[in-house]
């Protein structure tokens, strides 16, 4: 049986769809954005997450690890990364972690299960939110592993749960028509990807998505997160305007940049291609881009 690999749930959420939701985050993304907050995301299992401020410097996991992941260089603890196997075995020795505990000084926090399973996880929660809200499977780009999503929307609409997907709408149109009779609104990222040089055809792919999902006549809510030097220009306003005319979609939320972006780079040993304090927007220029969209006719909303 394939399982279905996620790295987190927001049990509660009202800003991840329509009304109050469980969200729940799945593994993989083929996108790589550069001003993700969410790089542990990226590759089909996350690499170990290495919380410094937790370590209690006792160092069994280096004396645990057999693949010299863990390492003490000038009385640093560091972790040479290409080494490391994702076996957990540094968890397991370690007093300040514990597995399935993403809070720890090491963890990771990728967990396979089959989808049935999940759906019985959740489905307390979603009972509680069922009135006022329902389930979001976002990610990462939670399509990569349609299959599995197929089986926990199925759950989800035999059970009366509003269903959301969040995507960047950059897969084979396949993939979206492969669950869209189980999808009641769809949250989709309109967003520039020329930062991707090897994929020339993805504004082509997009139009096509778009006119795909325009044509089921389902809630659309285009999320549009504003990054200086990246996405707010002029050209790139224009452009997601002229997307969202073809679809005809008339809903827009205004992301500003996540503040704590830095702080999984940091966990995951990545250097951040961008930093916070050079693309976080004012309040002044998040209202400019929001009037901007009002002034073309489309419902927004301002995520705070």
């Amino acid at each position: 049986m394939i399982k279905i690999r996620y790295f987190d749930i927001a049990w509660l959420s009202k800003v991840d769809g329509p009304g109050k939701r469980v969200v729940l985050f799945l593994q993989g993304c083929h996108l790589k954005c550069p001003w993700c907050h969410s790089p542990h995301s990226w590759e089909f299992q996350s690499p170990i997450l290495f919380n410094e401020t937790r370590c209690i410097s006792c160092y069994k996991c280096v004396e645990i690890c057999d693949n010299n992941a863990h390492i003490i260089a000038d009385g640093v603890h560091k972790i040479q990364r290409s080494n490391c196997i994702k076996c957990g075995k540094c968890i397991e020795a370690c007093p300040a972690s514990r597995i399935g505990l993403n809070s720890g000084a090491l963890s990771l926090p990728t967990q396979d299960e089959d989808a049935s399973t999940v759906f019985k996880l959740l489905l307390p929660q979603l009972e509680v939110v069922k009135d006022c809200g329902g389930i979001t499977l976002s990610g990462g780009e939670a399509l990569l592993q349609k299959e599995e999503v197929l089986k926990i929307l199925r759950d989800c609409k035999s059970h009366g749960i509003h269903t959301a997907i969040e995507s960047s709408l950059t897969l084979p149109t396949e993939v979206y028509s492969y669950v869209s009779n189980f999808v009641d609104c769809w949250l989709i990222g309109i967003r520039d990807i020329s930062f991707q040089d090897s994929d020339k055809n993805t504004d082509e792919l997009m139009l096509k998505n778009i006119k795909y999902i325009s044509s089921l006549d389902k809630e659309v809510i285009v999320r549009f997160p504003v990054i200086k030097g990246s996405t707010e220009s002029k050209n790139q306003l224009e452009r997601l305007v002229s997307f969202m005319n073809i679809g005809k979609f008339k809903k827009i939320e205004i992301l500003p940049c996540n503040q704590d972006m830095e702080h999984y780079y940091k966990l995951c040993g990545i250097e951040p291609l961008l930093q916070v304090e050079q693309i976080t927007p004012s309040n002044t220029e998040i209202k400019s881009i929001a009037d901007f969209f009002r002034m073309n006719g489309f419902n927004v909303k301002v995520i705070n």
